[in-house]
């Protein structure tokens, strides 16, 4: 029982041993607050913006582009939200991975989006637009890296965890059977 034991005390303290093995290590959770902030920072700039969009204006243009607008808005409110929730928990890589495919599919249609301001409302909204994609381009790069580091970090947890099972395992297995008379 020595091992299994000594396994149950490795457990806690094996992320701390992890951060201190890796050359790289994952960013601080007080460092990517930064990038959330500056991604709050950016959908509550944008929200505006969308509303000022007015595809049921838009003359000779398709009435699809009003339910492209309405998607778009609700896309950043759900990441809006998901940005509330991993300022609080910044580890959860469930919530970064789904951060982060949000925020593909919102780009993807933000930028059909943009390029109908452009052509049936006003090209300088459309430029204006762009202009906040590109200036958020380091926090939604920061994001990536970041899942990268996250789900990487967690990898090495997970086969350290399970070398150490399969340690503690091989030398229960050793062990001598107790006697029963």
């Amino acid at each position: 029982m020595k091992p299994l034991s000594l396994f149950l005390f490795l457990i806690p303290v094996l992320p701390t041993a992890l951060s201190g093995q890796s050359n790289t290590g994952l960013t601080n959770p007080w460092d990517f607050k930064k990038t959330i902030e500056n991604l709050t920072l950016y959908s509550g700039k944008l929200t505006p913006i969308l509303d000022g969009v007015r595809p049921d204006e838009w003359r000779g243009a398709p009435a699809g582009y009003a339910a492209q607008q309405t998607m778009v808005k609700t896309q950043l409110s759900s990441i809006t939200i998901l940005l509330q929730g991993l300022a609080k928990d910044p580890e959860r890589l469930p919530a970064v991975l789904d951060l982060f495919f949000r925020y593909e599919n919102f780009d993807i249609t933000l930028a059909s989006l943009i390029e109908e301001v452009r052509r049936y409302q006003n090209p300088a909204v459309a430029d204006l637009i762009t202009g906040m994609r590109n200036e958020n381009s380091p926090a939604r790069q920061g994001l990536k890296d970041y899942m990268v580091e996250l789900a990487t970090t967690k990898d090495q947890e997970l086969r350290i965890v399970d070398q150490e099972a399969q340690r503690c395992r091989g030398q229960l297995l050793r062990q001598p059977t107790p006697r029963r008379n």
